[in-house]
C-alpha cells in the first residue's frame, strides 16, 4: 500500500514522519513497543518464580506427609527438591535436618540445622543439634 509520501506501509501501519531539528524528515520510532517487551519479560520472570515457590511448597508438604508415613528417604528427597527450588526455605531445611538425624547422618543433619539457624533462628529455639541425633 502506498501512503501520501509514496512510501510503503509496514504491517498495515503508515510510516509517520517528524520534523528534525534542521527541518529534515526522520521516521518516528516506536519506543513503547520495545519497553513493552521488556516489561513482559519481567512479568514472565515473576510468574516463573511464583510457580517455583508454589512447587517448593507442594514438595515440602509432600515431605511432611512422607515423614508421617515413616518413609524418610523419600521425605528427604522431597525436602531437597523443595530447597533446590527455593534455597531460603527455612522450614524445608529444618525438616531436612530432622530427617537426616533420624537416618543417622549426623554431619549432614548438623549442616542443615546450621542453615536453618542462619535463615530462621526461631525455628530452632527448642532444638540443639546434639539432641536431634538421640
Amino acid at each position: 500500500m502506498i501512503t501520501k509520501n509514496n512510501k510503503k506501509e509496514k504491517k498495515g501501519v503508515p510510516l509517520k514522519k517528524e520534523k528534525g531539528r534542521k527541518g529534515s524528515e526522520m521516521p518516528k520510532q516506536n519506543v513503547s513497543k520495545d519497553l513493552g517487551s521488556k516489561n513482559q519479560a519481567k512479568v514472565k520472570g515473576k510468574i516463573g518464580k511464583a510457580k517455583k515457590v508454589e512447587e517448593a511448597d507442594i514438595l515440602y508438604n509432600q515431605g511432611l506427609e512422607l515423614v508421617s508415613l515413616g518413609r524418610y528417604e523419600e521425605a528427604l528427597d522431597s525436602f531437597e527438591k523443595a530447597i533446590k527450588l527455593k534455597s531460603n526455605f527455612a522450614e524445608a531445611w529444618y525438616h531436612k535436618s530432622l530427617v537426616l538425624g533420624i537416618l543417622e547422618r549426623p554431619t549432614e543433619a548438623i549442616k542443615a540445622f546450621e542453615k536453618t539457624m542462619a535463615l530462621k533462628p526461631e525455628l530452632c529455639d527448642n532444638e540443639e543439634p546434639d539432641k536431634m541425633m538421640n
